[in-house]
């Protein structure tokens, strides 16, 4: 089992079905989802928990600094584009 804080990135996602993890727990898909599916059709068990807390700390993280949002979910060459 492993478990995140928000849902896994494409190469976060696909390490953690081939390093054979049978369940991750994410804290947070408001802020970020995207491979919840694929990784359940890969028997991967995925539960939410939604935390409030965490919802809004990450938000106000996203809202105060955009720019590590930005390395965080497209890569470090758009990031360097932007500057």
């Amino acid at each position: 089992m492993i478990f995140t804080t928000l849902s896994s990135c494409d190469i976060c996602a696909t390490l953690i079905y081939m390093r054979q993890f049978n369940r991750v727990v994410v804290g947070d898909v408001t802020n970020a989802s995207g491979n919840e599916q694929m990784l359940r059709e890969k028997g991967v068990k995925v539960d939410i928990l939604e935390d409030l807390a965490g919802i809004a700390f990450y938000a106000k993280y996203r809202a105060e600094k955009p720019e590590f949002g930005m390395e965080d979910w497209k890569d470090l060459a758009t990031v360097r584009k932007a500057a």
